[in-house]
């Protein structure tokens, strides 16, 4: 994995007040929350250096919210899926290619939005969707939904 960095500009200010511009290279190591910190002036007072300290906490404390949100599960959005299993008039049963995250399918038969649940038009188990009355030939079933990758 290669080496990302960042630039920061930083206004510090020494003991006798005044001002100076630094500039601080953050390199992000490929290990997952590692910072180096290269400094260009390396003639920093105590106070500086605390306030540098700082800086790469915040950038660590950063870095692992990014980390956490970016290692949740992938939603992935399937439209228009057709459904495995023949459309003959006898058969209900059909199978998707994913299992949809729960209640976030929509099935149409033909255009029309389907109802789910048990007495309803179909009811769908992990990747199976079973139709309460069988789709007829020639009939266009679609499905679209959400699942974790």
């Amino acid at each position: 994995m290669a080496t990302s960095f960042i630039t920061v500009e930083a206004i510090t200010r020494n003991f006798k007040n005044t001002s100076k511009k630094r500039n601080t290279t953050i390199f992000k190591d490929s290990t997952p929350d590692i910072f180096n910190i290269q400094k260009s002036d390396t003639t920093f007072e105590n106070g500086v250096n605390s306030n540098l300290e700082s800086l790469q906490n915040d950038i660590l404390t950063n870095s692992n919210l990014i980390n956490e949100l970016t290692s949740s599960p992938t939603q992935i959005f399937s439209d228009k899926e057709i459904p495995i299993g023949n459309i003959d008039g006898v058969n209900s049963s059909f199978t998707l290619s994913h299992t949809p995250i729960e209640g976030s399918e929509h099935i149409y038969l033909n255009g029309l939005l389907q109802e789910s649940g048990v007495g309803n038009d179909y009811i769908i188990s992990n990747s199976n969707i079973t139709f309460l009355t069988p789709p007829e030939k020639d009939f266009k079933i679609r499905c679209t939904y959400y699942y974790i990758a």
